[in-house]
């Protein structure tokens, strides 16, 4: 339009010029020899015009030769690379799929597409840390064969390669980790470059404010234009494929070890706690992490049941203490993935009442219905500390999900936090070096439950393994929900309540 106005102007004084140069020209004919010269001051108006005139055609050209910069959104493409993160990479149709991101602009929404149509119900909220965690069902429609799942922004996109089977049983998954997404998509890019040769490149994303038959439109977002139409991907061969690896989760076993009422600085960089600060520097270590609440009940409660349950206090499990909702165990049992809870000193599974330095309420399972009211089940799950050694054998035998529980003395709620310090040195190197560490993807998460009653609730909270990131310290703010998250999304299993739900996995503590 800009340009349309300069033309039409120049037009006009061209007009102008004629008009002055046809006044002339009866002069020259009428015979008097010469046109008399024109004084300054006659002449200013005709050069100011043709200076105008040049002026004019100069900006025009200018801002035709010129490069066109892009404006809006897509302007400027971020230099950020996302990854992304499934629950399996084989599934059947209507499997449960937990879907996590990092490396995204936090301005952002995220959509997720199959095969570059909308999934899930929305766009999904990226957190100030870059990261998202959704869960989705893949579509009972969805036909057999290789698929693309993507997570796009309006200036980032990546994506993995879904195997959709009609029968996930007749296939073992894969014991490698659930690979990295693709790169972050830029206005100059074709297909994305995905993260390992065999993936599939990124589909066109959809435009996200177009209405789609299983999605509500964001009129937020707009399509991507940089990523060019890409075919769809090829049908899987009739032939058998290879044994995929043993675990479509990104990790394959997962501990929790929970310690007893000391805050971060009580525990982190001290004389009397050599090996808790040697461990914590090793692997990650989270310097912003809270327990939720006092006293120590009910944050065995979050860790293990999404939600303390308005229990307020440390009661006993009986008929008046109680909890009737889902617990982890119930959905790690949906999943088909092993668990066990190991106290010391317990003696007999699944004891109810105390003594000999074990504390019930320092064991969430026996609180909820479903373990106290059914012995087998319970007996089966809630072990004494000393079936652990047994079972860490072999990755076989060891279970996908471990809770740990020292004794009143060995977690430090008794004695002193050397003693506590003492009883890790001696007790996670095993756990550490075993086959299921040593072999797979495992992640030992040590946390105190609580610190020693202030309202800043400070804990120190590290991740270790080789699932776990080494030499990090991470200043995000996290608490027990987001450990449970985390734990969630290690498993591919669903959230439990809605604070787990709104809390972040520490998707940067882990490798």
């Amino acid at each position: 339009m800009i340009l349309a106005a300069l033309v039409a102007d120049a037009a006009l004084r061209v007009r102008r010029s004629r008009d002055v140069a046809a006044r002339l020209g009866p002069m020259r004919s009428a015979g008097v020899g010469s046109v008399r010269r024109l004084r300054p001051a006659e002449r200013a108006p005709l050069s100011g015009t043709n200076t105008r005139l040049v002026a004019t055609v100069l900006v025009g050209l200018v801002l035709i030769l010129a490069p066109t910069r892009a404006r809006g959104p897509f302007a400027t493409p971020t230099l950020d690379t996302p990854r992304l993160l499934v629950s399996a990479r084989l599934a059947e149709p209507g499997t449960l799929l937990s879907v996590s991101g990092v490396g995204f602009n936090d301005t952002h929404a995220v959509a997720l597409t199959l095969d570059g149509q909308r999934i899930g119900l929305a766009s999904y909220h990226v957190e100030s840390n870059g990261t998202f965690q959704e869960t989705i069902v893949l579509p009972p429609g969805t036909e057999p064969g290789v698929h693309t799942i993507s997570a796009v922004t309006p200036t980032q996109a990546a994506s993995l390669p879904l195997t959709v089977v009609i029968s996930a049983a007749d296939a073992r998954i894969s014991p490698a980790p659930t690979a990295f997404g693709a790169a972050a998509a830029t206005p100059s890019a074709s297909p994305i470059a995905s993260a390992s040769p065999t993936d599939t490149p990124l589909p066109t994303p959809v435009a996200v404010g177009t209405p789609l038959p299983t999605a509500i439109p964001i009129p937020s977002l707009a399509p991507i234009p940089s990523l060019a139409p890409i075919p769809p991907p090829t049908p899987a061969p009739t032939a058998a494929p290879p044994p995929p690896p043993p675990s479509a989760a990104p990790i394959d076993h997962i501990f929790v070890v929970v310690m007893e009422n000391k805050g971060y600085s009580s525990v982190w960089n001290t004389s009397s706690t050599p090996y808790t600060t040697s461990l914590a520097t090793t692997y990650a270590r989270a310097s912003n992490y809270t327990a939720i609440t006092h006293p120590s009940l009910p944050n065995y409660l979050d860790l293990f049941g999404g939600s303390s349950y308005s229990i307020t206090n440390d009661c006993s499990p009986s008929n008046t203490c109680q909890i009737s909702a889902r617990h982890l165990g119930d959905n790690l049992d949906a999943a088909g993935k092993s668990w066990k809870l190991y106290q010391e000193s317990m003696g007999t599974p699944c004891n109810l009442v105390g003594g000999g330095g074990y504390a019930p309420k320092h064991n969430p399972a026996i609180y909820f219905d479903s373990m106290r009211l059914d012995p087998s089940r319970c007996a089966a799950h809630d072990v004494d500390y000393s079936a652990l050694a047994g079972d860490l054998a072999s990755a076989a035998t060891t279970p996908n999900f471990s809770f740990i529980t020292p004794n009143l003395c060995n977690d430090t709620h008794d004695c002193s936090v050397a003693t506590g310090d003492t009883w890790l040195q001696n007790n996670l190197p095993p756990i550490l070096n075993s086959p299921a560490c040593t072999q797979q993807r495992c992640l030992v998460a040590l946390t105190w439950d609580e610190d020693d009653f202030t309202p800043s609730n400070h804990v120190l909270t590290v991740l270790a393994g080789s699932a776990a990131q080494r030499g990090v310290v991470s200043a995000a703010s996290y608490t027990h929900f987001s450990l449970l998250r985390t734990i969630e999304w290690g498993l591919g299993l669903p959230t439990l309540t809605a604070n787990d739900a709104a809390a972040a996995p520490m998707l940067d503590m882990v490798r």
